[in-house]
């Protein structure tokens, strides 16, 4: 028998996979032929390094190339076993001419009537929602590829707009900088009309709070006092 296993990027999960099965399998007298592939892989990359080091530790040869899922692959495979059901359901799409081959490690493993059943109500279920997503899709697509078309002309003209608003903005602080550094030079001269709010501080945070506001209402009196005409009431 010949067995493929598939993930994603063929550095993690397939290539472990594949060396533990040809161990259990040699162990248990099985005459199998094991490879492994990724959906996603970059061709001839080594295994992941905690991959290569699970394998060592279990005493296997951590050497391996990765490379991507291909008709070959799948015709040369008796049985096909993915690590998610994502990615039987890719293989299926990709590959639908082998797609009574393919299983996930777990739905294979753990085979029996019952999950069968279950396996074949979730594919009618899979079945009839893609079924009503295309009828659905059909009926509405000219209404469909027109709002698309709206939105890209509408993105578009949101684009010039923020584009003409930012060059706005810097031109308005290009002819305002003079105005603006003066401004900032005169606020750095006065001195701070602001009494900061301690709440969340410290008690020495109130302390210094308490003393900006005697200092000032000292002043506050003295100009009152200053103010006050000898023939208005106390």
């Amino acid at each position: 028998m010949k067995v493929l296993f598939v993930c994603t990027g063929n550095t993690c999960r397939s290539p472990m996979a594949e060396k533990l099965f040809r161990r259990l399998a040699e162990e248990a007298g099985l005459a199998v032929d094991a490879r492994s592939a990724g959906l996603a892989a970059a061709e001839g990359a080594p295994a992941s390094k905690h991959a290569r080091a699970v394998l060592k530790e279990r005493g296997l040869d951590d050497a391996h190339r990765s490379q991507t899922v291909s008709a070959e692959l799948m015709a040369w495979a008796d049985v096909v076993l993915t690590m998610t059901r994502a990615h039987k359901e890719q293989l299926c799409l990709r590959f639908p001419e082998h797609a009574e081959k393919v299983h996930t490690l777990k739905e294979f493993a753990e085979d029996s009537p019952e999950l069968r059943q279950r396996q074949a109500e979730l594919d009618r279920a899979y079945a009839e929602l893609e079924l009503k997503r295309s009828a659905f899709l059909r009926r509405h697509q000219a209404e469909l590829e027109a709002l698309e078309r709206r939105r890209q002309e509408l993105q578009e003209a949101l684009r010039e707009v923020e584009d003409r608003l930012v060059a706005l903005q810097r031109a308005l602080e290009d002819e305002t900088r003079a105005e603006r550094a003066r401004i900032a030079e005169l606020e750095a001269a006065l001195p701070a009309l602001d009494i900061a709010d301690p709440f969340g501080g410290d008690l020495e945070t109130y302390r210094a709070c308490a003393d900006e506001l005697e200092a000032a209402l000292r002043k506050v009196v003295d100009k009152l006092r200053a103010n006050h005409s000898p023939s208005e009431g106390a």
